[in-house]
């Protein structure tokens, strides 16, 4: 195969193909590089709006956590409140301050400081919260019961605490209280009524 005589003659650098091609190349980089000025450009745009949409999720988790009717927190491993949302807040009557860092041995009652110990033992293991009735004592002295349901939070692929929704349950158990005296004063009467009866029925016999 014989090549372009332009090519043996060594002429071919001073063509005006070569200045054709040269540009066309620039403008072809030229467009290249719109194209990925383009792309980056859309890219940063999804990015800035996925980024929005995630602050603004957050943002309203957190107003659910901090509006919510129950208790939420958050505790470390070793049982210290690492977060208690305005709720807790104000039914324990801990400030913002005050929670973070307080021990759950020092908020329950002390008959229910061993169920924490145990569930502490849990969450270090690696196993799921059970749901749960504890009683605490509030700042200031009132004993109220808490139904706690919690589940286990991860940082980095390990167990680095326990987030929690603690209800208020302390007028129900109340009611609860009252319902079964009741049942048993009635059973009672009634046991007695039982008693009256047999024997008033064995002394007629007599």
């Amino acid at each position: 195969m014989e090549l372009p005589p332009v090519l043996l003659s060594g002429n071919w650098l001073r063509t005006p193909d070569l200045l054709i091609v040269m540009g066309a190349l620039m403008i072809f980089s030229v467009a290249w590089a719109w194209m990925l000025r383009q792309q980056v450009r859309a890219k940063t745009a999804e990015m800035r709006e996925w980024l929005r949409r995630e602050a603004a999720l957050k943002e309203r988790y957190r107003d659910l956590l901090e509006n919510a009717i129950d208790i939420v927190y958050t505790r470390d491993l070793e049982g210290n409140i690492t977060s208690l949302n305005n709720t807790g807040q104000r039914v324990l009557g801990y400030t913002p301050e005050e929670a973070r860092g307080l021990n759950l041995t020092r908020l329950v009652a002390p008959e229910y400081r061993e169920l924490v110990r145990q569930a502490l033992d849990a969450a270090r293991a690696g196993r799921e919260p059970t749901d749960c009735e504890v009683e605490v004592v509030t700042k200031y002295g009132v004993r109220m019961t808490l139904e706690i349901r919690g589940r286990l939070l991860f940082e980095g692929g390990k167990v680095a605490g326990v987030q929690a929704i603690a209800r208020d349950i302390t007028q129900r158990k109340r009611v609860e209280e009252q319902v079964s005296l009741q049942a048993a004063a009635l059973e009672a009467a009634e046991e007695a009524n039982r008693a009256k009866s047999q024997f008033l029925t064995n002394s007629g016999r007599r």
